[in-house]
């Protein structure tokens, strides 16, 4: 395992968490992916250490960012 699968996620690793939704829903495309999407799939990664009720929408639209700038510059 490399470090970003042992650290902890918490709402402030925007980028960690993009990586990790992008490594475990490659198979998906971002225009159907909605930020409330986002919020579920992040509780869901293992590595999600975080309170649920710190996310809101400026959070997840980050993370939104993050992703498709990561699969824009491919």
């Amino acid at each position: 395992m490399n470090d970003q699968e042992t650290e902890a996620l918490t709402w402030e690793d925007s980028y960690a968490i993009a990586l990790a939704l992008q490594a475990a829903h490659s198979d998906i495309s971002l225009e159907e992916v909605s930020l409330k999407m986002i919020y579920f799939w992040t509780l869901d990664l293992p590595q999600f250490q975080d309170d649920p009720q710190f996310a809101n929408d400026a959070i997840l639209t980050d993370i939104y960012r993050e992703w498709y700038e990561e699969v824009n510059t491919l």
